[in-house]
């Protein structure tokens, strides 16, 4: 500060996409990793179709959160949302039609639902003031939704969507965090922090 001069330091955050080949036999190489994106980015989270076609990711490239999609293999990246808010950790339905993702539209996290591909507003599939819907994961069969909420304790929550395409109330699996599908839908894991606090999931929830 000598002189009358002040010197400090400037942050910078940048995240992108990286994909690493893993050999049949042996340990992966970390030093063959390629990367997908690139640029002045930060990239929090991101998925893969169950078909492999396709990576969503959140990226703030435009200043904003938006949710992109690209091809699994590198390509150009497609903007799939546009709004004056942010949205984070996208996964794509099983037929590659929807995308569900976490939004900061009302000033906390919820979750909504939007066409890929087809024109179509966002769907709002949760609206609450005292707690925070993130990270939502679908089954192989597309009729239900998996995500986190956080309110006074961290929670796995599950809905079906119903043959109107409405989404029904929420049903509680566990305490815990981080869910995602058994690729045949037969079983729902997730980082538990209370054993026993497990419910039972119904369909017609």
């Amino acid at each position: 500060q000598a002189g009358g001069r002040l010197v400090y330091n400037v942050y910078s955050a940048r995240a992108n996409l990286w994909r690493l080949p893993i050999p049949a036999s042996g340990v992966a190489d970390g030093s063959r990793a390629e990367a997908l994106t690139t640029g002045s980015q930060v990239i929090e989270a991101m998925s893969v179709s169950r078909d492999g076609a396709w990576l969503v990711y959140g990226s703030n490239v435009n200043g904003r959160s938006d949710i992109f999609r690209m091809p699994a293999a590198g390509g150009p990246a497609e903007r799939l949302t546009s709004e004056p808010w942010d949205e984070f950790a996208p996964s794509l339905s099983p037929d590659n039609a929807h995308v569900a993702y976490h939004s900061f539209r009302n000033g906390t996290r919820d979750l909504e639902v939007k066409p890929v591909g087809t024109p179509g507003p966002a769907v709002r599939v949760t609206d609450t003031r005292d707690a925070q819907e993130s990270y939502p994961r679908w089954p192989p069969d597309g009729r239900h939704l998996a995500f986190v909420e956080q309110g006074a304790s961290l929670r796995v929550l599950a809905m079906a969507r119903r043959p109107d395409g409405r989404w029904g109330a929420n049903t509680l699996l566990g305490r815990g965090q981080v869910p995602d599908w058994r690729a045949d839908g037969g079983a729902l894991y997730f980082s538990a922090f209370a054993p026993g606090a497990q419910a039972q999931w119904t369909e017609d929830a």
